[in-house]
């Protein structure tokens, strides 16, 4: 990962809305038949190419769209996959008119009110009933943009790290089955936002001594050693060993 790559913008709405304005001044308007003229095409290419079943998609690209940066999308577990999906797993995403090999790494969606601070839990599995955050280092990509991810495991000679063929002489023959047969889908969702600088923080054992019980609440000492510590402990909801959950309401002491 180039992380002197990363494109990071003052604000992502703004340039998304500046973007678009420029494509109102475009030459050619929607709807407008044209002439592409391809030069340097390949000659095994032209060969293959028939016009009758061959289908060339033609895109273009706005300001900033070929950069590339940490992009976020939510995504919602399909019923129909019913294998585990961990995070870091390699997955075929589909958003927009790209299609790639991606490793997401998923966290909790707070929906912009739960975390003050920008921390958010990382979460090490894609539970059913919940919707998560996949960031993944991607092409930045503009607009309300639907999500599509797909799981290669149907094909036992396709290496799930990598997304690509397990023995080097197949992969001329493992084309097509990479890009046009049929990956289970695991999730769908949308673009939220490119954001760099999502914190996504792991799970961490705190241990305390419990001092008082109350009905509803309990005093834990010995858990941390500053207010500094507690402060930023307060936004993210806490599990005890056998399922109770809550948050820290204030430091006493």
């Amino acid at each position: 990962l180039d992380y002197g790559r990363i494109f990071q913008f003052p604000s992502y709405k703004r340039a998304q809305r500046r973007a678009q304005e420029a494509t109102e001044d475009a030459p050619v308007l929607p709807g407008t038949y044209v002439t592409l003229v391809l030069s340097n095409v390949p000659a095994e290419v032209v060969a293959d190419w028939n016009p009758q079943t061959t289908l060339w998609p033609v895109f273009g690209l706005l300001p900033h769209e070929h950069k590339m940066s940490m992009v976020n999308f939510t995504v919602t577990r399909s019923s129909e996959y019913e294998e585990p999906v961990r995070s870091k797993d390699r997955l075929l995403l589909q958003y927009g008119y790209r299609r790639l090999w991606v490793n997401p790494v998923f966290s909790e969606h707070t929906h912009g009110s739960k975390s003050t601070n920008g921390v958010h839990k990382f979460t090490r599995f894609l539970q059913h009933g919940h919707t998560e955050v996949a960031s993944c280092y991607v092409p930045i990509q503009f607009g309300p943009v639907h999500a599509l991810f797909f799981h290669p495991q149907s094909f036992d000679h396709v290496c799930l790290d990598t997304g690509k063929p397990q023995v080097a002489s197949d992969a001329e023959d493992l084309t097509p089955i990479l890009t046009g047969a049929r990956h289970p889908l695991v999730g769908t969702g949308a673009l939220l936002g490119v954001d760099p600088t999502r914190i996504v923080a792991k799970r961490v054992l705190l241990t305390g001594e419990v001092f008082k019980v109350h009905q509803r609440s309990a005093v834990v000492r010995f858990m941390f050693f500053n207010r500094e510590d507690i402060t930023w402990f307060k936004p993210i909801q806490l599990h005890t060993k056998y399922g109770r959950t809550g948050h820290i309401r204030e430091p006493v002491g």
